[in-house]
């Protein structure tokens, strides 16, 4: 229980500072209904999943444990395949650094996009896009 409150805690503080930089934010819940989370409103699910690199890792590490046991895993084994396949951060890498290889993953349309999304002039400068246009 104390999860589910610390998990929505995180996801109000988020959603609070993404709609600060002038972004419409919508929940995203699966073919069952279950939260999944918040999404900026007008990104693209392929845009997302191509950013999704954890989720494609958690699906080959689900994958290869089904292969292995002849069944799919508990939420309790997934959990720890997923600790178990996420590697290491870079720690000596600079947030810019990082933003620059991200922006740079975009399509021009792409960026237009979510420069269109936002609400107001120049908030993706205040997030560094402007630096790629």
């Amino acid at each position: 229980m104390i999860v589910s409150y610390l998990t929505e805690v995180y996801r109000n503080a988020l959603a609070r500072e993404v709609r600060g930089l002038g972004y419409e934010i919508e929940s995203r819940r699966d073919s069952k209904g279950r939260d999944h989370g918040l999404e900026i409103r007008g990104v693209s699910i392929e845009l997302l999943e191509r950013y999704s690199v954890r989720s494609a890792q958690r699906d080959a590490a689900i994958e290869q444990f089904t292969a292995e046991h002849g069944r799919k895993p508990t939420d309790n084994e997934v959990a720890v395949l997923v600790r178990e396949s996420r590697a290491d951060k870079l720690a000596e890498i600079s947030t810019e650094r990082v933003r620059e290889q991200q922006q740079a993953r975009l399509a021009p349309e792409e960026r237009q996009t979510l420069q269109a999304s936002a609400h107001f002039s120049g908030v993706l400068s205040s997030i560094g896009a402007a630096s790629v246009r």
